[in-house]
């Protein structure tokens, strides 16, 4: 029979294979390093898209180099002769770097013996427990204090988040709804994306490797505004969930962006528009794991310690928008205009005839509206056809049909409308 005595010894030769012990800390082996990092980031976004970087010292830059502006030029004076380049036109390499610096972090994660006797078997198991369950919940808090950081805040308001400044707040470009740009009337949501593209650097403007991290509120009032215009793409994002996109610029919704706590302490909602491998965060690769015995309360309480910064290759090539909660929260769902509720009708009668009131057999209708929202119908041989999900208001009616001249007419749409179109013979 296994006794507690024996699985908590167990446990302890299983604690020793995963660490190595330097200056009399545990410190976690590479192999279960890497693991914990992953389940780190299994869950988070922005984590899970953003570099990653192990720190051998407690500080590390992140090197960067390029070239600003054009090198090309030319290479003839005005008679035609090769001609030296003067200073002004050569392009020096341009180094530079922003560096992590390591702070100190800590966690305890508090077992119980008989949790252990119920839940946990083996040593192995409780490897695998600690990696797993202590990786996601300080990936969780991670999450927040990469995206959220500020140094400004009072270790009262929130301890975690006051020890360094996180990717929003270290981003050169900050927008706020409300002081840099309005949100009034229609198509608010798209005015946040058109606002903070045009706001980044035009060379980071890299419609493919960018991403908008957006909290849930931006994420689906886009949905609902791609739902409205009744394509393709509007239903496959509310029933297929399809990958969301803005002007071939991916939209994503991290947790972290939700969290209620950190909303009501900054009274704001945050969104960022950048390259997702210009995001860094650093880990110290002596990361440690140490058990500490409560034999009296029959648990062991297991230290986490882990030193970690986050900061951007390019803050340049990063925009942040700050949007108040009143707007986030109330009118950018109820006042969005190009998200408000639109008057649809399930069926609208189409009648296809000649000068003679003779129905045409296979006539086409196609009807566009300003969105360039399109519904068509071939008719059958009574001239009769039905447009299905007309959303109400003006189009424009093209009619074609074999022998006759093509017809392009204005229409509008409302609950009680009958088209009816009369084809002259070529």
């Amino acid at each position: 029979m296994t006794t507690t005595l024996d699985k908590i010894t167990n446990q302890e030769a299983a604690f020793k294979n995963m660490t190595n012990i330097k200056d009399g800390k545990a410190i976690l082996s590479p192999e279960h390093l890497g693991q914990f990092l992953a389940y780190a980031a299994l869950d988070n976004i922005m984590l899970a898209g953003s570099k990653p970087e192990l720190m051998n010292a407690p500080e590390k830059n992140l090197n960067r180099a390029g070239i600003v502006g054009r090198v090309l030029t030319n290479g003839y004076d005005d008679d035609g002769n090769t001609r030296e380049l003067g200073e002004t036109e050569k392009k020096s390499l341009s180094f530079g770097a922003n560096t992590l610096i390591a702070r100190k972090l800590k966690a305890c994660a508090k077992i119980q013996d008989e949790d252990i006797e119920d839940n946990i078997t083996g040593g192995e198991g409780l490897v695998q427990f600690l990696l797993s369950e202590m990786g996601r919940a300080i990936g969780e808090d991670l999450s927040l204090y990469t995206a959220f950081g500020d140094s400004d805040l009072t270790k009262s308001q929130d301890p975690l988040l006051c020890i360094s400044d996180g990717w929003f707040k270290k981003a050169a470009h900050q927008l706020e709804v409300g002081t840099d740009f309005d949100m009034g009337g229609a198509n608010q949501v798209e005015r946040l994306f058109n606002t903070a593209i045009k706001k980044l650097s035009p060379r980071f403007r890299k419609r493919d490797k960018l991403v908008f991290y957006v909290p849930f509120e931006v994420e689906d009032a886009y949905r609902e505004l791609l739902a409205s215009r009744q394509t393709g793409l509007g239903d496959a994002t509310q029933i297929g969930f399809a990958e969301l996109k803005y002007k071939q610029i991916s939209i994503k919704n991290p947790n972290a962006l939700d969290d209620p706590e950190v909303r009501e302490l900054i009274a704001s909602g945050k969104m960022m528009l950048t390259d997702p491998k210009n995001l860094a965060w650093g880990i110290r690769k002596n990361m440690s794991i140490e058990p500490e015995r409560k034999a009296g309360l029959e648990r062991t309480d297991y230290w986490f310690r882990v030193r970690g910064d986050m900061d951007m290759y390019f803050r340049e090539g990063a925009v942040t928008t700050t949007i108040p909660l009143d707007i986030l929260e109330e009118s950018l769902i109820a006042d969005g205009g190009d998200i408000s509720p639109i008057e649809t009708i399930p069926t609208v009668p189409v009648f296809v005839k000649d000068s003679s009131d003779n129905p045409i057999d296979g006539a086409k209708a196609v009807l566009k509206n300003s969105d360039n929202v399109t519904r068509q119908v071939t008719v059958g041989v009574d001239g009769k056809g039905v447009l299905n999900s007309v959303v109400a208001g003006d189009w424009t009616a093209t009619v074609t049909a074999t022998g006759y001249e093509t017809l392009i007419e204005p229409v509008t749409i409302n609950d009680d409308t009958e088209i009816s179109f009369t084809l002259t013979a070529e």
